[in-house]
């Protein structure tokens, strides 16, 4: 009779305990799996996402650089020219005229360099192969672009929202730092201008002074040609001064 009675007592604590689980299965089910199962979703696994957008940038501004050096700091060439054996080449110093300096600011040259990336981003930095749901504003796309003597920085505010299986992660900072010589080919650049306005430029004693870049010069038809080089910098910014 004990025996029969214990029996009884397993079968319901049985009954209760099945009875408890299918009820935590049931209302909590959902809960315990996202509790229980791996993250689908970290910052590491943004990684990719984040270096194809930077690549967007790079791809960008290498463009522009030797664009700006053939274009002597111009994105297109402007309406004075020096001929030089068949070439226009830009002018930067036009005698011709009562404002003879038409050099493009640094900070003009920056501010392109920053829209054409901010361009770029928009028309031509495809997300869509990425397995991942993404958010873009793109109305809040911010580009700001610093020229340094041997680097370029820019800084990209791009918000992104890349969700996956509910889980959501935001991402909106990109930054890339080009290794260039722009900017002390630029400084150069200024002084052989003012140079050739004030008409006092030496090249043998501006060399002399500095040495970090080289400064040759061509007669061309209508004015002379100016090549200014670095050594990591050997193709160069190209530009004239027109008579």
């Amino acid at each position: 009779m004990q025996k029969r009675s214990q029996v009884t007592v397993f079968i319901i604590l049985g009954i209760i305990i099945v009875a408890v689980i299918f009820a935590a299965v049931y209302f909590y089910g959902e809960a315990i799996q996202d509790f229980t199962r791996p993250a689908v979703l970290d910052a590491s696994q943004l990684e990719p996402l984040k270096a194809y957008v930077v690549g967007c940038m790079k791809d960008s501004v290498a463009a522009d650089l030797e664009n700006l050096k053939k274009n002597s700091g111009y994105f297109n060439p402007i309406n004075s020219k020096v001929d030089y054996t068949g070439y226009s080449v830009n002018a930067l110093v036009d005698k011709s005229l009562t404002s003879p300096n038409l050099m493009n600011s640094l900070t003009g040259v920056e501010n392109g360099i920053s829209l054409n990336v901010k361009n770029k981003i928009i028309n031509n930095c495809n997300l869509d192969s990425f397995d991942f749901e993404i958010k873009k504003e793109i109305e809040n796309i911010e580009v700001s672009t610093e020229i340094k003597e041997s680097n370029v920085i820019v800084n990209l505010r791009y918000p992104l929202t890349v969700s996956k299986d509910r889980v959501s992660l935001n991402v909106d900072e990109f930054s890339l730092v080009v290794e260039d010589d722009f900017g002390k080919i630029y400084r150069a650049v200024n002084d052989v201008v003012n140079g050739e306005i004030n008409g006092d430029f030496n090249m043998n004693e501006y060399f002399l002074q500095n040495s970090e870049v080289t400064v040759t010069r061509a007669e061309g038809n209508n004015g002379i040609v100016y090549r200014i080089v670095s050594e990591n910098e050997k193709d160069g910014f190209v530009f004239g001064v027109k008579r």
